[in-house]
């Protein structure tokens, strides 16, 4: 009787662990290197929501994920592979990091063709304590990636822009040449501290500084994050050090003289 009492015991302990992992479940900050177990992605519970994509004439069904910085789209597959994605723009992603719950936030998604390319877009909506937001993608043929677009974008008053701490940033304005990066030539400012980095004439990336007063920094940030956001400006006379950028060198005032 005893034996017995013991093998149902260890039983039920199996049939409760299988039941566990069948459930699955939604993990906000999911690691790759602390997999899931189990042999389906798509029963894990992470999947926020579905869609189709349109590019150069094939359809793709997908599934997607929302994570704190980005939103992840998978192919239907058994294998988790990922089809493409979508960085968050910084004024979003100070108010996901303030929530700390983008699962909740996000409201929905869509892929259809907003600038008439016949390629899918990318149309996301979150709910920010009562207020909608929406963040918009246009799909970009030249760098094959979706590109942030803040003026159809609706993330406040500055339609995607963070308000600034600071209005003046005049002693920065101006085009600056680079000093050794191949990369990239030059940086144009201006006086609201909108930036646009240029190589052979073509803008490259673009984003906005931002002071912050407490710690008396200027800082150099994105529209799409990138390696560059973070990046601390130093000017020193005719000296302009971005951390993440390099150092440049003054060549005029006006962004309109280069």
């Amino acid at each position: 009787m005893d034996l017995l009492k013991k093998n149902f015991a260890l039983l039920l302990a199996v049939v409760l662990c299988l039941s566990l992992t069948a459930c699955g479940y939604y993990n906000n900050d999911y690691d790759d290197d602390y997999p899931i177990e189990g042999a389906d992605w798509r029963t894990w519970g992470i999947v926020r929501d579905y869609g189709t994509i349109t590019r150069y004439g094939e359809d793709t069904v997908v599934l997607v994920c929302v994570y704190t910085e980005d939103a992840t789209f998978y192919y239907d597959t058994e294998d988790q592979t990922v089809f493409d994605l979508v960085y968050y723009p910084p004024a979003l992603n100070e108010k996901v990091a303030f929530s700390g719950d983008v699962w909740g936030m996000f409201k929905g998604i869509d892929f259809a063709d907003l600038d008439g390319d016949g390629n899918s877009d990318v149309t996301m909506r979150f709910d920010d304590s009562g207020s909608e937001l929406l963040v918009v993608w246009f799909w970009d043929a030249e760098s094959s990636e979706f590109v942030y677009q803040p003026d159809e974008s609706q993330l406040g008053e500055n339609s995607g822009v963070p308000e600034l701490n600071e209005d003046d940033y005049s002693m920065y304005e101006g085009i600056w040449l680079n000093d050794a990066n191949d990369q990239y030539d030059s940086i144009g400012i201006d006086a609201k501290g909108n930036w646009q980095l240029y190589s052979s004439g073509d803008v490259i990336e673009e984003g906005y500084l931002k002071y912050e007063p407490e710690e008396d920094v200027t800082y150099v940030c994105t529209y799409q994050g990138s390696d560059i956001d973070g990046g601390y400006v130093d000017l020193d006379g005719d000296q302009l050090y971005i951390s993440t950028l390099g150092s440049f060198h003054y060549f005029g005032h006006s962004v309109s003289a280069f």
